[in-house]
């Protein structure tokens, strides 16, 4: 089940400028797991002081992982999704959710 992720961007300075809005993901640590990944991104233009609604769907693909053997899996355990101008950590202002699976899910290959 593809998860939905949305959030409002503004413009808080007084010039119109672009904004590019990054999605990251956090998975649960198992083989070889990045310590986040990008999970989608837009570009949006606003105007001084304009605020826009952004939303991303994250598929189950790309909330999957891949283990030694090859295969593909969505693993149990707690998520976290960031959404900013920049990685978390990096000093700007991100928001961040949480979620989590149960049980394992086996993704096509």
């Amino acid at each position: 089940k593809p998860v939905e992720v949305e959030g409002e961007v503004e413009n808080t300075g007084k010039v119109a400028g672009d904004e590019v809005v990054e999605l990251y993901l956090t998975q649960p640590q198992a083989f070889e797991t990045p310590l986040r990944v990008l999970a989608g991104f837009a570009r949006v233009h606003l105007a001084a002081g304009q605020s826009t609604h952004v939303g991303f769907t994250i598929d189950p693909r790309s909330l999957g992982q891949v283990d030694a053997e090859g295969r593909r899996s969505v693993l149990p355990g707690e998520y976290t999704v960031s959404l900013g101008g920049a990685q978390p950590d990096a000093g700007v202002a991100v928001e961040t959710a949480r979620f989590r699976v149960v049980g394992t899910a086996e993704l096509p290959r």
